[in-house]
């Protein structure tokens, strides 16, 4: 009988401290992220030059809610390297966002 105590109050206490693991610790908000729209790969001196046009969706909902004023919605990344992976990985290393 003892056994079977043991082995509820162990399984009990296992599952309850499950309990603060369990949640969306790195959940990504769209308004955190950019998306990619359009690309474009240059070879120029040697290396490979891409281009990324990154369209921010928070900056879409923040026009329409200002009066007059207009933001740029899209921002174009600018990245060189050996390969072209390589290229757009300097994008992604210099950009501010996911």
């Amino acid at each position: 009988m003892k056994l079977y105590v043991k082995y509820v109050l162990l399984c009990t206490t296992f599952f309850i401290s499950l309990l603060p693991l369990a949640g969306c610790w790195d959940a990504n908000e769209p308004e955190r992220m950019v998306y990619i729209q359009g690309l474009g790969v240059d070879y120029k001196d040697g290396e490979f030059v891409v281009y990324l046009q990154m369209l921010n969706p928070g900056l879409i909902a923040k026009s329409e809610a200002t009066s007059g004023v207009q933001q740029s919605t899209v921002v174009v990344g600018r990245g060189s390297g050996k390969t072209v992976n390589e290229a757009a990985f300097d994008v992604y290393r210099s950009s501010q966002r996911r």
